[in-house]
């Protein structure tokens, strides 16, 4: 796959992705976490994140996980948090 490929399916994505981001526009913090295959860490690191954000701000956050295609047991594992 070209640069130029790769790009193009990186925003197709993106461009699936941000209408199911609407409900959450509202938010007043996103961070966004990037991940290959941290299925064991990944969750703690989210759960730690958001009850730091919650004792901090304690307003509304949205914490949005972007990962390689590959990491589709990650998001598994992640979808109930």
């Amino acid at each position: 796959m070209t640069h130029i490929n790769t790009e193009a399916v990186f925003d197709a994505q993106m461009k699936s992705i941000l209408p199911l981001l609407e409900p959450y526009s509202n938010s007043n913090l996103v961070i966004g976490i990037p991940f290959y295959n941290e299925k064991e860490t990944l969750p703690e690191v989210i759960k730690a994140i958001d009850a730091a954000l919650h004792t901090w701000i304690g307003r509304q956050q949205l914490i949005v996980c972007a990962g390689d295609s590959r990491g589709a047991d990650v998001l598994e594992e992640i979808d109930g948090l």
